[in-house]
């Protein structure tokens, strides 16, 4: 009876042993190249160029070389660089010319707005999950206007870079 026990014991260890073993398994994972959406814009703007960009994205128009030089003077002449460009945008914003959306306009359809946008200032599209962020943004967020919109895109660190 003992043989047979120790016999018993050795079967089951073999058995434990044996199902124990690892089965390679193969997962069919399709390859994706994909990059940052922004991943190409690694040149900062001069103070020129994002004048003139910001000018004629807000007025629809080119902004005269006089003008430019003036408020590219103000700029330099402050230290704070981020400070600067909010004055001046501030300041095209007051203007009767901007070209802005309505907020109605902009309620109506978040999605082409949003895109449009996102075409206007960026010069790619939307990625899903921006578009997810904004709506739950400006659907919980009602006070929020178009001006304040394209000035945080004009402010943004991608809008800094072409």
């Amino acid at each position: 009876m003992h043989i047979f026990n120790r016999f018993l014991v050795f079967i089951f260890t073999i058995l434990i042993v044996s199902s124990c073993q690892k089965d390679d398994v193969v997962y069919d994972i399709n390859q994706l190249q994909s990059s940052s959406y922004n991943a190409n814009k690694n040149k900062l703007k001069s103070v020129g160029q994002y004048i003139s960009i910001v000018y004629a994205n807000l007025f629809q128009q080119a902004l005269s070389s006089n003008e430019l030089v003036e408020i590219t003077r103000c700029i330099e002449s402050i230290g704070d660089k981020e400070v600067a460009h909010e004055i001046v945008l501030s300041n095209f914003m007051n203007s009767q010319d901007v070209i802005l959306p309505s907020d109605s306009l902009m309620r109506a359809d978040l999605d082409v707005f949003l895109e449009e946008s996102y075409r206007r200032f960026f010069v790619r599209d939307i990625t899903e999950a921006e578009r997810e962020f904004f709506l739950n943004f400006l659907n919980s967020n009602p006070n929020v206007s178009s001006e304040m919109v394209y000035m945080s895109f004009a402010l943004s660190n991608e809008y800094q870079f072409y």
